[in-house]
């Protein structure tokens, strides 16, 4: 799975309910037979997952990013406007231009106008691919609740782990 389809869902992840909704709409829950409460834990756990891998995605490129003497002060400053503002993340990721609020949207094109763009998107795309790791859902050690409370058709619950993790990434 290439990195552009996993970042189109990044804004997806924000609404920790809408996914529910959508996954208890798909009818996943009463196929596999899972009670409520282990479903929705499973939702929140791999959304969870996901948001901290991001996290330590961006924290990564921004160390490097500092680290990195080729790059002018003004490029820094415009890669690190992209770390910190998610939405503008997310659209150079996907390669969409990028749309902010009003005020953001004047600092990021005041930005943009010092700095050659094109290249600095490549260049974060890059660091991207390269540090993003895909997490590894197919233990059910990955379900702390588990342990505490049931260990009964643990292939149902890692095959939902799974899934919430990485469906929404895929489409």
């Amino acid at each position: 799975m290439d990195i552009d389809k996993k970042s189109r869902s990044l804004s997806k992840l924000y609404p920790g309910y809408t996914v529910q909704n959508e996954m208890t709409a798909s009818g996943l829950r009463g196929e596999l037979g899972l009670p409520s409460v282990y479903f929705y834990l499973s939702v929140f756990d791999a959304l969870g997952d996901i948001k901290c891998q991001w996290t330590r995605t961006k924290l990564k490129v921004l160390k490097l990013l500092g680290e990195n003497e080729n790059l002018t002060g003004d490029e820094k400053h415009y890669l690190r406007f992209l770390l910190k503002v998610s939405n503008a993340f997310a659209a150079v990721l996907t390669q969409e231009p990028v749309k902010l609020p009003k005020e953001m949207q004047e600092k990021q094109e005041e930005l943009s106008k010092l700095v050659d763009t094109g290249k600095l998107h490549r260049y974060l795309c890059r660091q991207v691919r390269k540090y993003h790791v895909r997490l590894h859902t197919d233990k059910a050690e990955g379900f702390p609740f588990l342990k505490r409370h049931t260990a009964t058709k643990i292939t149902g619950y890692t095959w939902l782990q799974r899934n919430a993790a990485n469906a929404y990434l895929s489409s």
